[in-house]
C-alpha cells in the first residue's frame, strides 16, 4: 500500500490485564500476518496513582517496545501523549515484528493501587 490507513486501538486495560503473564499484558490488536507501525498514542491512568511498575508499555507480541510511559508521569486522570516528558518513543514510526499484534503491559514489576489505564494507539498496517 502506498498510503496505508491510520487505525486506532482504543480502550481500557485493567491493572490485572496490565500485569498478566509476567508483564506480557493483554492484546489490544490481535496478531495477524501483517506488520504494524505505531505512529502516535496516549495513555491515561484511571484511579489513584500507579505504584509498583516502572512503566506502562505498548509492545508487539515479541516484546519489542513501541513506546512506554513512566508510571510517575501517569498521575491520576492525567492524559500523557507520545512525545511528552516521561515517554520513551523507542519504535514509534518503525515497523514492529510482523505477525505479532500489539499489547499493553506493566514493566519490571506488577502495577498496583490504580484501577486501570485508558489507551489510544494510532497505527498503520502494511
Amino acid at each position: 500500500m502506498a498510503n496505508p490507513r491510520v487505525r486506532c486501538a482504543q480502550g481500557t486495560a485493567t491493572i490485572a490485564e496490565l500485569n498478566y503473564g509476567t508483564h506480557t499484558g493483554v492484546y489490544i490488536v490481535a496478531p495477524t500476518d501483517r506488520t504494524i507501525t505505531v505512529v502516535d498514542g496516549w495513555l491515561r491512568n484511571v484511579g489513584s496513582n500507579i505504584g509498583g511498575a516502572t512503566a506502562i508499555a505498548v509492545t508487539d507480541g515479541a516484546a519489542v517496545v513501541a513506546f512506554s510511559c513512566t508510571v510517575g508521569t501517569l498521575d491520576s486522570n492525567v492524559l500523557a501523549r507520545v512525545g511528552a516528558s516521561g515517554f520513551t518513543n523507542t519504535n514509534v514510526g518503525t515497523p514492529l515484528t510482523g505477525g505479532k499484534g500489539l499489547r499493553i503491559c506493566a514493566t519490571v514489576a506488577n502495577a498496583t493501587t490504580s484501577t486501570s489505564v485508558d489507551y489510544c494507539v494510532y497505527y498503520v498496517v502494511t
